[in-house]
């Protein structure tokens, strides 16, 4: 009943609205791309980072999670070829960094957290990475940063067909086949997709606790999946566009390299993800409006399956009035709920319902200055207000200067409140989390068409209330608010680009980041040896660079990152420590295009050099190994 009243008076509000805009002004649009318009539009100051589909290599990967180790310069926390990959943001954690596509958080309510492993890069041809405090932006959960995932803009051309046919084959008999089919005219555009991957990820490893070596067991991972975009266009500016998302994964999980005994552990989920947006563009307003429903189902070990479903209604207005101005508010109203067997025989559900309002001017021709804020009612309840206020001053042509000030917060999971497993339980009492974000950015931009950018930037965010399960005096475990934490350091992102001569060309791009993590404040509950120590498994350098040399039709790439050594115990005790590995892969690429038809061929080299390393604690990754790639497109 609840969802079916949401779901009625979101359209009765939209519909109102919309009937009123009809009638103004107009704007023929060519093709629309509703990604991430509002961190465009608004993010004046934000760092932001885009990693552009074939140009940065996409086809070369498998999924999200091999894309932002290798590209991103982001801490990619990653329990083997076929286990759980999540992203973590200048010391965060992965239930702090939200994963949004097409304007849906894909965190699960029941544990915070969405697996990179399950997004299959031929679903995607945009990712964005928003860095620092974004709750003002995107709600809950934006506390480290986001990754914003888009399909791409639409055309709305003379199509009548074309296909991507992608194949993969790898080391550890892994294959990937992927196939995209398209087809579109003045009205309507549609696109279908399909993706299988499947591996043995029976690599060999050398064992520390047995000091022999050994093969990975129990590790094979099976998905498959498919995705329908339907657009239409009516009228000279006015799109409804349907994404669908259904997909079906089958990992073994393995034992750690510590246990004795080989693992039979298997986990199943299950998705769909589901969103309709309606989008209006005028000369001076913009308007969209979008219902969504994410379904997630887990089967482990073939026991009752857990499942949550959150609905999502939210419409915005953009107002131009002027070159210089900008304007946006709106309402987004998120209905969530889970079945899950340790719940105690509860059902829980809750309502979200948040109201926002952003701005931007430009001053001076120089200065530009935006504000936002959201507020959050959880159940009737206000969460922690989040405003932040952005400023972007071009001083000269190839400098300019940025500052960052937000609050963000991330409301408990559903497993934090109501989990119930022997004595360990969840805590209904819980707080939000609430974090405090400051940083100032420098952008220096050199030669005639911007061919080398550098930009430096300085963060602070300071973390209250941070969520933590610990056991109690009688060994019990419960979340508690036990943590104070302050994150802080320095990144510095480089792109150059040379142009040799007509056949030749050089791109290289350079990320390095320096964190530290440090609990300032530990509850009466929680261990006191652990303040002002480093967070667990957050790296203090991490550095990636690319290097690509292109002649003619054949390309050479180079990949090298480097993380840090990371503590693996809260007390930062020398004995457990995660020693620090760099990776080196090399890929050697050749397109050519004949008539209507595109093939591009890959042969990539991964850890080329055979660093044995970790990712997590006993979770040890292959060694060298290759991917072959063949993409085949007609259009």
């Amino acid at each position: 009943m609840k969802i079916c009243i949401t779901a009625i008076c979101s359209f009765l509000c939209m519909g109102q609205i919309l009937a009123q805009e009809i009638m103004k002004d107009t704007l023929v649009l060519t093709g629309v791309n509703i990604f991430s318009s509002r961190l465009k539009d608004y993010g004046t100051a934000n760092k932001v980072v885009e990693i552009k589909g074939p140009s940065d290599g996409f086809e070369n990967q498998v999924d999200l999670g091999e894309v932002l180790s290798r590209y991103s310069g982001i801490n990619i926390r990653s329990y083997g070829l076929s286990g759980l990959s999540t992203a973590s943001f200048r010391g965060a954690g992965s239930n702090q960094t939200a994963i949004l596509w097409e304007g849906l958080n894909l965190q699960s309510p029941m544990n915070g957290s969405a697996d990179l492993t399950h997004v299959p890069i031929s679903f995607i041809d945009d990712v964005a990475l928003q860095y620092g405090a974004g709750s003002s932006f995107f709600g809950s959960g934006t506390v480290g940063g986001a990754v914003l995932l888009g399909s791409g803009p639409v055309s709305f051309d003379e199509r009548p067909f074309s296909l991507t046919l992608q194949q993969q084959v790898g080391s550890f008999d892994k294959r990937y086949t992927g196939l995209n089919l398209t087809s579109s005219n003045k009205n309507y555009s549609i696109r279908i997709r399909g993706f299988y991957h499947g591996a043995d990820n029976d690599y060999d490893f050398d064992n520390p606790f047995s000091g022999e070596t050994e093969q990975m067991a129990n590790a094979a991972i099976e998905q498959k999946g498919m995705m329908i975009e339907p657009t239409l266009r009516f009228g000279e500016n006015n799109t409804l566009a349907l994404k669908y998302w259904y997909q079906d994964n089958r990992v073994e999980i393995p034992a750690t390299a510590g246990q004795t005994t080989e693992g039979d552990d298997v986990q199943n989920d299950k998705f769909n993800r589901a969103v309709l947006t309606f989008h209006r563009q005028t000369q001076k307003k913009k308007i969209k409006a979008l219902v969504g429903w994410v379904n997630h189902e887990l089967i482990f070990n073939q026991v009752a399956p857990s499942t949550s479903n959150s609905w999502v209604s939210e419409l915005q207005i953009d107002h131009n009035p002027d070159r210089k101005s900008r304007v946006q508010w709106g309402i987004n109203h998120t209905y969530e709920t889970a079945e899950v067997r340790n719940y105690g025989g509860q059902t829980p559900d809750r309502n979200q319902t948040a109201l926002f309002l952003m701005g931007k001017r430009l001053f001076f021709e120089k200065l530009e200055l935006s504000v936002s804020a959201r507020e959050v009612l959880v159940d009737g309840e206000f969460t922690p207000f989040v405003p932040a206020i952005e400023a972007n001053y071009q001083l000269i042509r190839w400098y300019a200067f940025k500052a960052k000030a937000a609050r963000s917060f991330r409301v408990p999971t559903f497993n934090d409140l109501y989990w119930v497993s022997g004595t360990d339980s969840g805590n209904p009492d819980l707080r939000p989390e609430k974090g405090y974000n400051l940083e100032l950015g420098q952008v220096f931009r050199l030669g005639r068409n911007d061919d080398f950018v550098t930009e430096l930037t300085a963060y602070s965010n300071y973390i209250k209330d941070w969520i933590q399960w610990q056991p109690n005096a009688e060994g019990n475990w419960s979340p508690v608010n036990v943590i104070e934490a302050w994150l802080r350091g320095v990144e510095i992102s480089s792109q150059y680009a040379y142009q040799l001569n007509k056949h030749v060309n050089f791109n290289a791009q350079l990320n390095y980041t320096y964190t530290q993590a440090t609990q300032e404040e530990i509850a009466e509950v929680g261990n006191q040896a652990e303040r002002g120590k480093q967070l667990i498994y957050v790296p203090e350098h991490m550095v990636s660079t690319n290097l690509n040399i292109n002649y003619k039709e054949l390309s050479l790439s180079l990949n090298h990152t480097y993380t840090g050594e990371q503590f693996t115990t809260g007390d930062n005790k020398p004995r457990w420590i995660l020693e620090a590995y760099a990776l080196t892969d090399i890929t050697l690429a050749f397109g050519k295009k004949l008539d209507g038809h595109m093939f591009n061929l890959a042969f990539r080299l991964n850890n080329a050099f055979d660093q044995a390393y970790e990712v997590r604690r006993a979770y040890p990754m292959p060694g060298r190994h290759y991917n072959v790639s063949l993409k085949y497109t007609f259009n």
